[in-house]
Order: C-alpha cells, then structure tokens, then sequence
C-alpha cells in the first residue's frame, strides 16, 4: 500500500489499526432536554408561542347558543373529565333539579382544562348549577367550584386596593350607582382585589365607588399553569392525578428521592425560571379588546397603503436593482417636482414630486369626484332656472306694456254676448281655439266688463254664458303660463 503524506498529527501503524476506533456517523440530533436547555438565551416569546396559542385555544368556549347562560364547573379531588361518566345526571343530583326542568341545558367537557360548561336558558338553573359544591359520582364525592359566565358582549375591569373587610352585597351597593351607568356586577378576587363587570368592550379609566374615585384597570387573564407537573393548560386544582409526584422544573416523574436537578425552563417565555412564576412576561394573555384594537389597526395600516398606491405581492417582495430603477423610472421635468418645507429649512435642494408628498385613500378620491360631478351638474340646473325667470319677468313686463282694448269695443261685445243665447258648440269651440284674444285682455278691462254684465237683468242662461266665457279666460291663462313651464321640465328630464 503506497503512503502518502498529509496535515495533521503524526501517528503510527499500530495506533491507526487499532480495534476500538469506531467510524464516525451523522451528528444525531440532540434530545429535546438538551436541545431546550441550550435555548434559555432565546428571547421570550420566540419559540415557546405553540403553548400559549394552545391554552388560548382551549379556554375558548365551545359553540354553544349565546343567549344562553354558561355555568363553568371546576372539579377536584383528581376527577378526570375525559375518564368519567354520568356527569349530567350528577350535576342534577347535586342541584336538586328535577329531570324534566334541565331538559334544554346541555354539559360540554373541556378535555384541555380538565373543567366542564354547562349551558342552560333558566336562570334559575343556572344559579342552582353554581351553587354546587360538591358531587357524587360512581360511590364517590368529588368537591367541585362553580360560576356564571359572563356574556360574550361585556368586558372585565380590575379595581385594586378594596377594604377586605366589606361584604359582597356591601360592594353591590357601593360601586352598582348612576355614577357607573354600564356596570353590571361585581366580584372579589383574594383579599383587595375586586373585578367589574361592564356592558360593551369599552371600560372606563375610573369608577366610583360610593363617593371616592378609583382607578381601573384592563382585566388580564392568567394563563393555567400547573405547580404539581410544571405543564401548562389546567391549574393545579384540577389536576386529574394529584397523587402522582412530578418534578416542575423538567416535568419528569419521580420515582425515587434522589432526582438529578436541572435548570428550569419556561414553557411559556423559554426563559431560566419555573413556568408561570410572577416574573414571567408571558404569565398574562392578552385581552380580547386589545387584540381586536390592534386587528383593525394593523387591518387600517395595510389597507391604506394599497388604496393609495396599488402594488401587487410580488412587487413588493422582489426589490429592483438599481440599473433597474434607472430603467425604469421616468424623466421627471422641472414643472412635476417641487421644494419641501424641510428641505427649505435646512437649506437643501432635494426635491419631491407631488404624488410622494401626499397621496389620499382611493375611497376619498372617488368621493372627491362625485362631489365635482354633483357641483358642475347644480351650476347647469342653476343657469336653466335663472334663465326661465328672466324669460318670465321679460314675458310679464311685455304683457303689462300692451295698451288696453277700447271699452267702448269691449261693451259691444258684452251686450252681444249677454244679449244673446247661449252659444253653440262651433261657438264654444272657437272661443276655446283663440286664446290670445282673452289672454290679451287687461284687467281693467275685464273688471269694466263685469261691472257691465252685473247691472243687467241676469238669466240662467245669462249666468251660463258668464261662467263659460270665466272658464275660457282662465284656459287661456293656464295655457300661456302652462308652455315655458313645460319646457322647463322637459328640459330638467332630459
């Protein structure tokens, strides 16, 4: 066998064939110990968001009717959910309810928290459910913690530094006021800690209670951490097996008294602490009202720019060279750009075209449009009406102008009419078809005519002819005041 002479550390023959060298093999991956334990340096929040979206989506209640009430029933003594049986008809047993008044209520077990809702539409049922304490099941007493819900359209608020020596029916009558209008209940929690309950996702930045003003603060839910086996989603109540001895810092079984200690790591965080403890940052989920404030911020904020200035995914992903944008961006003349107020204040001469200084939503540029469109549309509606008035009052004022007919004319007509008889239908029918004539008559004169007419002896078909003679007088008028005004609208229609 030829040698040959490489880099490295001399050895002989006998150490390069000696039997206990193993080959090398693939870097096998580490254990998920170990593999955790050199992260604790990974900034909170970084890779440990699996368990949090995990307990965020197991606390939501199941879909279930929302008119109703929901009673959440907490048990202990090690009563696993998922594992038990006849939990409806226990529950019924220990509210003293008969079978036939909780037909419409249903049970949902929650597999995640270990707990169970109850969801009925009595109130009575529902104040009987949350006043269990205790439940038999299979020969054996499980003690249980119940509560009402609150409605899916209210919030929660926290008020601390309460007296702890006040009653609950006291702190009804304190905070329950005109001063609090959306204040449905209250609730202590520990010793001066006190949750209200409000109408809406709103809640005020200060209460009253009685006559002093307090501050208040969001409500924070606190995520279920486990102190017996250190893992998160169920609280240490309800642990199924409380028997059963779990280290918390690495969630290991213990089987003996000698365990080898490890560094704790958070499964909330993945920092250096025990899972849950008061300084961890991610020991608070956050509120449903600043969630769905930040959803239609971050909706406003990514809405806006496409209005404005439509660019397609790919667009934005893929950034252009600069040999690119020298192709691509158009000569911009002198008239397009323009100096900044910024640029004026620190003496510089970079410029900016008007698209860059200011770019409104599309919603208000076709607001913009329509508001023009409506403007051009009145001013045109306005020019048509002042016109059709100045042709009127030109109309009116020549009218007016026209000298009168001669009264003696005028009296030989009268006698002729009323002296007659009532005129056929020829007659009628020509009188009808000159318009004019009536229609140049003044008023004086028409006055002067009827005054005519009333000293002679009237007949009834006197008192005919009079009215046929008005009517044809008014349906000359109608008629010439009648045309402009049609046009007018014919006109406006079109």
């Amino acid at each position: 066998m030829p040698e040959a002479m490489v880099d490295g550390e001399v050895i002989t023959k006998e150490e390069a064939n000696v039997p206990d060298w193993i080959a090398a093999h693939k870097k096998c991956p580490e254990s998920p110990l170990e593999a955790t334990g050199k992260q604790h340096r990974v900034p909170a929040g970084a890779l440990y968001t699996g368990a949090t979206k995990k307990v965020a989506a197991a606390s939501l209640l199941r879909p279930l009717p929302s008119e109703q009430c929901r009673v959440v029933v907490r048990p202990g003594g090690g009563l696993d959910v998922r594992k038990s049986r006849k939990i409806k008809l226990s529950l019924l047993l220990a509210a003293r309810l008969p079978p036939t008044a909780a037909d419409a209520d249903i049970v949902c077990t929650n597999d995640t928290e270990n707990i169970f809702v109850i969801s009925t539409q009595r109130t009575a049922n529902a104040e009987a459910h949350a006043n269990v304490r205790e439940i038999a099941l299979m020969e054996q007493r499980y003690p249980v913690s119940a509560y009402v819900a609150a409605p899916g359209s209210t919030s929660r608020g926290v008020v601390r530094g309460v007296e702890a020596n006040l009653p609950d029916w006291k702190l009804r009558r304190l905070f329950l006021t005109l001063h609090n209008p959306v204040l449905l209940s209250v609730r202590r929690i520990k010793k001066t800690t006190v949750i209200l309950l409000f109408v809406g996702l709103r809640i005020p930045n200060y209460v009253c209670c009685a006559m002093l003003l307090l501050r208040c603060t969001l409500y924070k839910r606190q995520t279920d951490t486990c102190r017996i086996c250190g893992r998160v989603s169920h609280r240490q109540d309800v642990f199924p097996t409380p028997t059963t001895k779990i280290f918390e810092h690495c969630g290991v079984q213990l089987t003996s008294s000698e365990h080898e200690w490890v560094q704790p790591m958070c499964a909330l965080c993945g920092q250096a602490h025990v899972t849950g403890t008061r300084t961890c940052p991610s020991r608070y989920q956050v509120p449903y009202v600043v969630r769905r404030r930040r959803h239609g911020r971050r909706r406003r904020n990514t809405s806006q720019p496409t209005q404005g200035n439509p660019v397609t995914t790919k667009q934005q992903q893929t950034t252009p060279t600069p040999k690119q944008q020298a192709q691509t961006q158009p000569p911009t003349s002198k008239s397009t750009m323009q100096t900044t107020w910024a640029d004026r204040v620190t003496n510089k001469g970079e410029t900016r075209s008007p698209e860059q200084v200011r770019q409104l939503p599309q919603h208000v540029t076709d607001k913009i449009q329509t508001l023009e469109r409506e403007k051009v549309f009145t001013r045109k509606e306005l020019a048509e009406i002042k016109t059709f008035l100045r042709n009127m009052r030109q109309q009116s004022e020549r009218t007016l102008a026209e000298p009168a007919p001669d009264a003696r004319i005028m009296e030989q007509q009268n006698e002729r009419v009323v002296g007659g008889s009532l005129p056929n239908a020829p007659a009628a029918a020509a009188a009808v078809s000159a318009p004019s004539n009536a229609a140049t008559m003044s008023r004086a004169a028409k006055r002067r005519a009827a005054e005519n007419i009333e000293d002679e002896h009237l007949t009834k078909a006197n008192l005919t002819e009079i009215l046929e003679r008005f009517r044809i007088a008014v349906i000359a008028d109608f008629t010439r005041d009648k045309l402009p005004l049609t046009e007018h609208d014919t006109r406006r229609k079109c």
